[in-house]
């Protein structure tokens, strides 16, 4: 049963988890592995499309092809999601430093050239937001490929909301984020969503 914190529904499995990526071991997975690629928000593919000039040089080209071919983007059943490379299931903008996934985007922002950080399903991940009825509900997506991440969060004793402190503060806010680690020092049933 979720928890309520100001209307946005909060699987109990998000407030107890521990969790910190381990991109050694995982190497990006979650930018290659997945059915399709991740997600929009209303706004993102604006933001996207905008920066597309400033970061297509450091975008492989297979990615660039499909890019001019079909479009950064593709319909999904929530709205529009990254398009993915064929070969091999990347996301287009998923560059690789050795063996591991990295994006594009996120990679121009911590250097300062854009704005805009990456998509916030990316930057939640793997918080996934599930929208039911008009209504948000946060979920904890335990995946393999995500092991690594587990045993890390476990090992150093990072929780999962803790880990993605600067996603959920860019998403919902501080005085939301606050009322998260409240709700997450609590006692809790032991139910999942």
């Amino acid at each position: 049963m979720a928890e309520w914190i100001d209307g946005v529904g909060v699987c109990p499995d998000v407030l107890e988890a521990f969790f910190a990526c381990d991109l050694r071991a995982c190497r990006g997975a979650c930018c290659v592995v997945g059915v399709g690629g991740a997600p929009l928000e209303p706004g993102e593919r604006t933001e996207l499309e905008a920066i597309l000039p400033v970061i297509w040089d450091r975008l492989r080209p297979e990615a660039q092809d499909v890019i001019a071919r079909l479009g950064l983007v593709e319909p999904d059943e929530s709205g529009w999601a990254l398009r993915t490379v064929p070969e091999d299931g990347a996301c287009v903008l998923a560059v690789f430093e050795g063996p591991i996934a990295r994006c594009a985007v996120e990679s121009a922002y911590q250097e300062g050239q854009i704005p805009f950080r990456k998509p916030i399903s990316c930057h939640l991940y793997p918080i996934r937001v599930q929208y039911h009825r008009g209504r948000e509900y946060l979920t904890y997506e335990q995946v393999p490929i995500c092991e690594p991440g587990r045993r890390r969060g476990e090992r150093e004793g990072i929780r999962l909301l803790d880990f993605l402190r600067e996603a959920l503060l860019r998403r919902w806010g501080p005085a939301w984020y606050e009322r998260l680690r409240h709700r997450a020092g609590a006692d809790k049933e032991e139910t999942r969503c």
